[in-house]
Formats: C-alpha cells, structure tokens, sequence
C-alpha cells in the first residue's frame, strides 16, 4: 500500500512554499477556480443544521438524483464501500481497473485484498480501451465490477457517444457492472462530445461530486447513483455500511450539493467559463509543447495531460533516469517542475508523466479571465531543459 501520489505531490508543493523556493505545480488534480459565490451564501444559510440525516440523502436531492442514492464524504470513501460490498456479495468476484486509472483506486482494492485485474488499451497513444480490450479479459460466468472514468484522470481522454455504445454491448453481453466514475463530466472541453455508460448500460453505477465541477473538494461531498434494479442488493449493502460507517454526511453540503444540481444561473455561467478555460489552456500547451519530441495524449476533459518522455529514452538513460518515477523525482529535485508519474495509474513500460494544468492566477469569474504566466513559465523551462538534454 502506498500514500497517495497526488496529495503527495501537495506535500511536496507546501514543503517549497515554506522554505520560499520558486516551483511549478503540476502534479495535483484540484480544481484551481474559486467556487462559485452562490455556494458560499448556501454555507452560511444552512450553516445551522445540525441533525444526523439518512445516507441516502436529504429529500431534496432526492428529488434531483432518484431514490437510489447514497452520499457520502466525497467520491473516494464512496468508491472504498462500493468496492467492500461487491467483495460482500460476491466473494469471489473481481474487479477491473482500467489502466491509466486514478491512483486511489486499486490501492483501495488492494487494502480490501479484493481480487482485481487490469485492462490494458492496446491504443498506448489514446489510452482508450476498445470492445476488443474488454474481451479479451472478461468471462461471463465471473461476477465482475469494471471502474470506468469519463473524462479520465489521468490522461484527459473523453470517450464519445459512439465509443461508449460499443463498449455498452460487451457490458451487456457479459454481465459486468459498471462503476461510471463521472466526476467530469461537467469539465468536458468546448465541442467535444462525451458519451455516458448511464443513458445506455442499466446495470451501472454513476459516482460524482461537488469536489471538481464546482471546485469544493473540501466541502467533502459525493454521491453514487444506482440505475437499475438488478442493483438492488448491492445498493442495499452499500447502504447499511454507510449509515454503520459514517451515518450521514453533513446536511448543509448536502444543501450545497441541491443548488449546483439545479443549475441556476450562476452555476450555468460558471461551468461555461471552466471549460473555456481549461480548452484554451490545452491548446497553447499543446501548441508550446508542438517543437518538442514530447507525445501528448487528446485532452479532451478536465485538466490533465498524458506526456509521453519515450523519445528522449536514451538521453534520460545517460541521467540515470529509467522509469517515470525516477523522472518525476528529477523533474521535481532539479527543475522543480511537479507532475506525477506513470507508474501510480497503472502504467509501467513508459516515460510517462501526468501534467496537471492548474496552475492559473488572478482567476475572474464574473469578468472571465485568468493568468497563465506561471504554466508558461513550466512550459519554457521543461522545453529548455529538453534541448539542452537533447544537444
């Protein structure tokens, strides 16, 4: 079992600011935009509740989300009880993760000592699974749970409606349950189409919360939504462990969590600004970047960028540099760039970094505006080190 790798990386993002030393922050996945003010009224209006509550969720979102809810402190423990009451019913079940997959993940499958496996896209430069890279992993006579993510973290990938409809048949065919990690899904970049599991698999689960799409990860607020009544005993399961774990979560969140999903105004205008953002920051990356012998994944969502290293293999060898965790610990002792490596999403035989780019400053909501100075800084100064390598 390992610490995170991301929180980690803010370990070592806090440890520079308090010794003053200048540093590029690309290796934590949090959403640098304020939260919307609306949200911040909503704390204060509701700041007075205090009764314990059901872990299925107040009536009001509910009402929003179906009656087949649980909530609870964030995404992440939600995914650690979903995964504990698969094991439950069936014990001789596995999971499948996805590679790249979001760090926490299989190291909460490995402290459940749940049996697991990896799918491996064939497609090294996508990192988007296929019908034919499920197929030759599943079997149909085996309980199995696949943890998909869309928009993925971390390549930034987005699956389109087509894509997800292919993928849908094998699920189908196999009787896999799917665990439809959407906490993106409303940081899909500008004209891109993403495709759901939920609007065409019924044996799915779909997990989001208020932590990226409206950037209160602190708030602590997430929520599974079961789609089919196959799901029924699961649900019943996750259910009973939630209100034995933790009862209920804190009921002005839960307030938080209704007035993003009934998408005022406010929070309409916001997510158009986000994504603005976040697309025309991936483009000048890319474009920056466009000189260089680095490969690039096709972020489409969220903040996160696959950078591929493999073309400078032989010049990093001369480094001492062999794998992306020697890299990143490199990058960060000698350039005092920050990204996380690879290896922590399940990939092992590249050079591959993920890049968080969210490093942004003086962000305007209501004017719409940010700085990019220090992601231009990163760019300049990764570019120069690799031509200097490379001469």
């Amino acid at each position: 079992m390992n610490i995170s790798s991301t929180l980690f990386a803010k370990t070592i993002k806090q440890e520079f600011i308090s010794k003053g030393i200048q540093f590029f922050d690309g290796g934590l996945g949090e959403n640098p935009l304020p939260q919307p003010p609306c949200l911040i009224e909503c704390v204060k209006e509701k700041s007075h509740l205090k009764e314990y509550a059901s872990a299925k969720g107040i009536p009001e979102l509910q009402k929003l989300l179906g009656n087949k809810i649980i909530v609870g402190n964030g995404l992440k423990p939600l995914l650690f009880i979903l995964q504990l009451a698969f094991n439950r019913l069936y014990p001789d079940g596995i999971i499948y993760h996805i590679v790249p997959f979001w760090v926490s993940y299989e190291e909460q499958t490995k402290i459940l000592n749940i049996k697991s496996d990896r799918i491996i896209p064939e497609n090294k430069k996508t990192w988007k699974i296929t019908p034919e890279d499920l197929i030759k992993k599943l079997k149909k006579d085996k309980p199995h749970m696949i943890i998909f993510n869309n928009p993925n973290n971390p390549s930034g990938c987005v699956y389109n409606k087509q894509e997800i409809m292919a993928l849908c048949e094998v699920f189908e065919e196999y009787g896999s349950i799917v665990l439809a990690d959407d906490i993106y899904e409303n940081i899909v970049h500008q004209d891109v189409e993403l495709g759901q599991v939920k609007d065409y698999y019924s044996k799915t689960i779909s997990g989001s919360s208020l932590s990226k799409m409206v950037s209160c990860g602190g708030y602590r607020l997430g929520w599974l939504k079961f789609y089919s009544d196959e799901l029924d005993d699961l649900y019943k399961i996750v259910n009973v462990m939630a209100s034995s774990i933790y009862s209920c979560p804190s009921l002005m969140f839960q307030h938080v969590a209704v007035k993003t999903l009934s998408y005022p105004s406010e929070i309409v205008k916001y997510f158009v600004f986000q994504r603005k953002v976040f697309t025309e920051v991936k483009k000048i990356i890319t474009s920056c970047l466009k000189g260089t012998k680095l490969e690039l994944t096709e972020s489409n969502g969220a903040w996160y960028v696959l950078i591929n290293f493999d073309n400078y293999k032989d010049k990093l060898e001369n480094l001492g540099i062999e794998n992306s965790n020697q890299l990143s610990k490199y990058l960060i002792k000698n350039l005092k760039i920050i990204m996380v490596a690879g290896e922590n999403f399940g990939i092992e035989e590249h050079l591959i970094l993920r890049y968080s780019y969210i490093d942004l400053k003086d962000i305007d909501i209501e004017e719409m505006t940010y700085n990019i100075d220090n992601i231009g800084m990163l760019l300049m100064v990764l570019k120069g080190w690799l031509k200097e390598i490379d001469a």
